[in-house]
């Protein structure tokens, strides 16, 4: 008896396995592909990070907490998870882009840069601009390879947990009882957790 099966490994179903295995939890992943394929809805080797979320000032803490959580996994690992390179932000200064930037890092007293246009242009010199654009500088701001952070969770799990997360695909009984099917032989769970992405409908 497994306490959460875990649908769907890619980027999230990856993540979250590792988190409840940290928990004590015995889990168990199921995936339909190989290992890091390129079916699913969200992967590629990059992925932009930053905390300055200029869509809304609420997504800050959580992304200060995803930071966070790469860290530890970073540590945990002793892989380099992510790579801060800084993020360069350029558009018209009543932009949404620019104001909504200006709105996170001010509510949430982040650090941050306010470029004109002349000082755009004598430090990022291979930058196009107009003329009235300025530029917001974001330290912490950087880069995730999706491909690898997924191996990272795979090795850890397997490693410190002892949890192969390979399995065919999931059963239901009339009662919603966890059922999965693994080469012929059923596996039942306390709960279950639905991270298909694109492919929840299937």
């Amino acid at each position: 008896m497994y306490d959460v099966i875990v649908v769907g490994l890619g980027a999230m179903g990856s993540a979250a396995s590792y988190h409840l295995s940290r928990r004590g939890l015995r889990v168990l992943g199921i995936e339909a592909f190989a290992p890091s394929h390129g079916k699913g809805s969200f992967h590629g080797e990059s992925r932009v990070i930053r905390l300055a979320y200029w869509e809304h000032p609420d997504y800050v803490p959580l992304l200060k907490r995803a930071y966070a959580l790469w860290d530890e996994l970073a540590e945990e690992s002793g892989t380099t998870v992510l790579e801060r390179t800084g993020g360069l932000f350029i558009g018209e200064p009543d932009g949404m882009m620019i104001q909504g930037t200006l709105q996170s890092v001010r509510e949430h007293n982040l650090k941050y840069e306010l470029l004109d246009a002349e000082t755009i242009r004598q430090t990022y010199p291979a930058f196009r601009h107009r003329e009235t654009d300025v530029a917001i500088f974001e330290e912490p701001a950087g880069l995730l390879d999706i491909e690898e952070r997924k191996a990272i969770y795979y090795k850890v799990q397997e490693i410190l947990y002892d949890e192969v997360p390979w399995v065919v695909y999931m059963l239901y009984t009339p009662d919603h009882a966890s059922w999965a099917y693994i080469h012929g032989i059923y596996v039942d769970g306390r709960g279950q957790l639905h991270l298909e992405g694109a492919w929840t409908e299937k």
